[in-house]
């Protein structure tokens, strides 16, 4: 009589007490998503604007997403606590900075430190490593956002005399120049063939994607760091040299295809070098890495 008597009482005393908990829940990320919705509206449109940023997210995501799985993988907990709270806290002062001063850039680190409160509110201690890593490429990403109209220019120059330079030492006739008309277009001909070294081929999105990818393995890696250092630079190059490789075959095998196949031969080569640069990016982490990580741990 008595047990039977406390279940009932004891069962909805918690169900009291579990109501407000969620209905605090709901209010506190239903306002911050208010906060940084216009954020989130901007950076959605921004990447759906432009093939390289959607490129470099679906690599981020992927790549969090098969890293976050290895060893168990991620269970929702769904919990306030205080490394959630002091996030959120340094989310909307941040906000606030960005208002006062006038930068909008500060909404953008602001948004990281809210998706990190978010990450540890669903997934608790167990999202404590993964998001040391996975909150700092998050960073990284938005930079690339913000910096792609900045590193355009540049990098359409250096790829262009690069693949011009590989041309030259194949034996072809190459000529590099720019063209006003009136924004300036970087043209390059070889054998009497015009090709224009685009926006599409600057190789940000290869570099931001081999970039990302590297953060991420570095984060879940646990080499010494100098080891992480040197990889993460040696990712950057890979990338660098897979879309000058790339202006290299096409430039070769544009007379082969000729311009009946010539945007299929494009499309094929582009997406060949990039799976290789990604390929060669995780091999040199998780493959010819993990054997050096493994021997560096101490036996017990």
């Amino acid at each position: 009589m008595e047990a039977t008597d406390t279940r009932p009482g004891e069962a909805s005393g918690e169900a009291h007490g579990a109501s407000p908990g969620w209905a605090a829940a709901a209010t506190l990320w239903g306002t911050t998503l208010a906060i940084f919705w216009p954020a989130l509206r901007w950076l959605v449109a921004v990447t759906l604007d432009q093939q390289q940023l959607v490129q470099a997210f679906v690599v981020f995501g992927v790549a969090g997403l098969l890293l976050a799985s290895e060893g168990g993988g991620l269970r929702p907990v769904w919990r306030l606590g205080p490394a959630v709270t002091w996030r959120l806290l340094v989310a909307y002062a941040l906000v606030a900075l960005a208002m006062w001063l006038k930068w909008p850039v500060l909404v953008l680190v602001a948004l990281c430190a809210a998706i990190g409160a978010a990450a540890r509110f669903v997934f608790g201690e167990r999202a404590r490593h993964a998001s040391r890593w996975v909150v700092p490429a998050l960073g990284l990403y938005l930079f690339l956002v913000v910096a792609m109209p900045f590193f355009d220019w540049p990098l359409r120059i250096l790829s262009g005399r690069f693949g011009a330079w590989l041309l030259d030492a194949a034996g072809r006739q190459v000529q590099l120049f720019v063209v006003l008309r009136p924004d300036p277009s970087l043209m390059l001909v070889m054998d009497g063939r015009v090709f224009e070294v685009a926006a599409e081929c600057n190789g940000f999105g290869l570099l931001g994607s081999t970039s990302l990818l590297a953060l991420l393995l570095a984060g879940a890696s646990r080499e010494a760091w100098w080891r992480r250092v040197g990889k993460g630079c040696v990712s950057v190059a890979l990338g660098f040299a897979a879309n000058v490789l790339r202006i290299f075959v096409i430039c070769l095998c544009s007379g082969w295809a000729g311009q009946r196949h010539y945007h299929l031969m494009h499309e094929v080569v582009g997406t060949a070098c990039v799976i290789a640069a990604l390929g060669a990016v995780w091999w040199l982490w998780r493959g010819s890495g993990r054997d050096h990580g493994e021997r560096s741990q101490p036996t017990r």
